[in-house]
């Protein structure tokens, strides 16, 4: 009685952590306009920045799905741009993913720190780290 019992409770949080996944995969897809970006050196300082631009993020045809970023932003009167792409892979907490990116010279770099803080239809709040430092977006539709 026991063993079915420990049975039934792994089904049911296995069901409710992929309803979770699809729940969050679903609110991801589309075009998302760059309300705001900081970043934050591996030291802890961060650095807010006037950004403009776009975050891709494709519906999921496999395991991974497509996203491209597209950003430009202003750093003492010099404007920089950041332009990724790549896969992306939700975890199945729903808040976790991680970042394959697309390197120019046909590498591939994999990113495992990555956190939803915060999704609804409209708004996203979400961090990504790669090899300089963690990148806080919040983003819009």
């Amino acid at each position: 009685m026991k063993n079915n019992l420990f049975i039934f409770l792994i089904l049911i949080s296995g069901l409710i952590a992929c309803n979770k996944q699809k729940s969050v995969l679903k609110k991801l897809t589309g075009e998302w306009k760059i309300y705001s970006y900081t970043f934050q050196n591996f030291s802890g300082l961060s650095y807010k920045y006037d950004a403009k631009g776009t975050f891709q993020l494709e519906n999921c045809k496999n395991e991974f799905c497509s996203y491209q970023l597209d950003m430009t932003y202003v750093v003492s009167g010099q404007v920089n741009s950041k332009n990724d792409f790549g896969e992306y892979k939700v975890e199945n907490d729903g808040e976790h993913f991680i970042l394959n990116r697309m390197n120019s010279d046909g590498s591939i770099s994999t990113f495992e720190k990555n956190r939803i803080l915060l999704i609804n239809k409209d708004q996203i709040k979400m961090l990504t780290q790669d090899e300089f430092g963690v990148h806080h977006f919040i983003l819009a539709k």
